[in-house]
């Protein structure tokens, strides 16, 4: 399924598994990692993560904008977050101040976790080439030669540089709609 964000969204509200699992696979690592940040452990995290979908799922049909989709996600796996660190400290009768104090997750990382969903998002905006090619170039762990790449893409490698300067542009673009 390569599709906007738009029509992902479109598919959730109306009741696709499929539309359903793809934005799982879209924002779930930024849902997982906004646990992990509040310094809980695997499983914790885990828990979170599924509290975090259980509540979209619940509240899919008042979310009309699906740009507002990863600050919502963030917002509310840090509650749960913030909710579960509470109930042990409550649960361990600790008083406040004490070791097991509620960590707070700085605005910079808050604001970095919302920046790569928006940009995960942003790459579904893309046509299939150059969403391919950023992936190639700028997501892999090791992206190969500009040779690799375009024969992977079927180009020509004389054509990756302006064809890659083009598909910047057009993610620049979605980004600033974004409001980023």
């Amino acid at each position: 399924m390569n599709e906007s964000i738009e029509s992902i969204w479109a598919g959730v509200r109306s009741g696709s598994s499929e539309a359903w699992a793809v934005l799982v696979r879209l924002l779930a690592p930024v849902v997982f990692s906004t646990a992990r940040r509040w310094g809980l452990g695997y499983s914790d995290s885990e828990e979170i993560s599924q509290q975090t979908w259980l509540a979209l799922y619940v509240a899919r049909n008042e979310i009309e904008d699906p740009v507002a989709l990863p600050a919502w996600l963030i917002r509310v796996a840090s509650r749960k977050a913030q909710r579960l660190l509470r109930d042990r400290q409550r649960d361990l009768n600790l008083p406040s101040g004490s070791s097991m104090e509620t960590p707070s997750l700085p605005d910079d990382d808050l604001l970095a976790l919302e920046r790569q969903a928006c940009l995960r998002l942003a790459l579904t905006r893309l046509d299939e080439r150059c969403r391919m090619l950023v992936e190639a170039l700028f997501l892999q762990d090791s992206p190969g030669s500009y040779d690799q790449i375009a024969k992977k893409l079927g180009l020509s490698p004389n054509s990756l540089g302006p064809i890659r300067a083009r598909c910047l542009k057009r993610l620049r673009r979605i980004l600033e709609d974004f409001g980023i």
